[in-house]
């Protein structure tokens, strides 16, 4: 048996090469987002064999995850600019469009406060890119961290001490890139 984590990306070349290097008897495909936005199917690669599912709200009624709010945040940037290398935006152009940004600053901050959340976490592009962000929202009174893989220096927190003084009320905003996102430790925070 073979065990595949991120199981959305086996559609890709790469990862094709790497289970058809293996040759699996099975093939075990894990992912939260089976559902690709460009519409290729991950299921025939596993001969639509799924042998768990469950879905967002399911998780959350069962207490694998606590309740939370998504907003997304419609900004004017001009995304065509930007180039995809390998299915995403290339993040040094991201950073140079968002870092500096000013008015995209205005507009999450003023949403942060429209929605009144005590806590958050906010989806970051880059490392560069979350510790800007807790940079901004600290100097506007919001205590915020940046959380990522050998976090150091200003701003930046490591995971576990982000999270206690996220609970203890230490800090408002949570500035995550990759780490946090894809373990989705919202089970583990007491909101």
């Amino acid at each position: 048996m073979t065990y595949a984590d991120e199981f959305h990306h086996a559609i890709n070349d790469q990862y094709q090469r790497i289970v058809n290097y293996f040759k699996p008897q099975f093939l075990l495909g894990l992912t939260a987002t089976p559902e690709r936005m460009d519409g290729r199917n991950i299921y025939e690669i596993c001969d639509y064999n799924v042998p768990y599912e469950i879905s967002l709200k399911e998780a959350i009624n069962k207490g694998m995850l606590v309740p939370f709010h998504y907003y997304g945040i419609f900004d004017d940037t001009d995304y065509s600019k930007i180039h995809i290398v390998r299915g995403r935006y290339d993040e040094k152009e991201l950073n140079e469009t968002y870092i500096g940004n000013v008015h995209r600053y205005e507009l999450i901050y003023k949403y942060y406060c429209k929605y009144g959340s005590r806590q958050a976490l906010g989806f970051c592009c880059s490392k560069e890119h979350a510790r800007e962000m807790a940079k901004e929202f600290s100097s506007r009174g919001i205590p915020s961290v940046a959380v990522f893989s050998d976090a150091s220096g200003e701003y930046t927190e490591k995971r576990n001490v982000a999270i206690q003084k996220l609970k203890n009320g230490e800090i408002k905003v949570i500035f995550l890139w990759i780490c946090l996102m894809k373990a989705l430790i919202l089970h583990r925070l007491i909101w």
